[in-house]
């Protein structure tokens, strides 16, 4: 009996140590970009649409799927968008960085995106020569009912399955912000967004490190 007792505990507080920072902006910070953000939504978008992913995408910095090609071109982000960022970063208690990878998401009706890891300087899934640092930013702008940020586990070879029961979900609101760090950062947590039933925008915020 003590040792179920035992493995009990240990199972919860491992659970329980699974969290992430959040926050909320202001009404008044938010307003200040919104329309902004919109009229980003309004041109040219990338749109992800396969098995596992279904969203539309703006992407500023590096890209993420041209670096896999070994292309380091650089997109300046509007400065809105950094402005963004330094407020995400103070209202968690963070120094602002310059961001140098920022995708602006639009998730419609049943848009969803697959459990994934942002490579990071120790996952060697990926013969990568880059990886993005140990804080990952992200914000709601819009939420919706239904589409969440949310994390599994799985510890086996290739990406996860998506009917896998998550072990942490994302109470999302409008403004909410929060820093992906520490487990749930890299394998074997996987984070993604459920399906959504209306809409939600949200915009992640990345540094880029190239490999030496």
């Amino acid at each position: 009996m003590f040792r179920f007792l035992f493995f009990y505990l240990f199972t919860l507080t491992s659970l329980f140590s699974l969290d992430i920072p959040v926050g909320k902006l202001s009404n008044e910070i938010l307003s200040k970009y919104k329309d902004a953000i919109h009229q980003e939504l309004n041109k040219e978008v990338s749109f992800q649409d396969d098995t596992r992913t279904r969203r539309s995408t703006r992407e500023y910095g590096f890209s993420f799927f041209k670096m896999e090609q070994g292309d380091f071109s650089y997109n300046k982000p509007p400065a809105f968008l950094q402005e963004l960022g330094a407020s995400i970063c103070k209202a968690l208690g963070d120094d602002p960085v310059e961001f140098t990878n920022i995708i602006l998401s639009y998730y419609g009706k049943e848009f969803h995106l697959e459990p994934h890891i942002d490579v990071g300087q120790n996952d060697r899934y990926k013969d990568c020569n880059f990886y993005f640092g140990e804080k990952v930013y992200g914000v709601v702008i819009e939420p919706d009912p239904t589409g969440h940020l949310y994390f599994v586990k799985y510890e086996d070879e290739g990406v996860p399955p998506l009917n896998l029961q998550p072990v942490l979900n994302l109470l999302e609101e409008t403004g909410t912000i929060f820093c992906l760090q520490g487990p749930l950062r890299s394998k074997p947590y996987f984070h993604g967004v459920t399906n959504v039933k209306n809409q939600r925008i949200s915009i992640t915020f990345r540094t880029v490190v190239k490999n030496s």
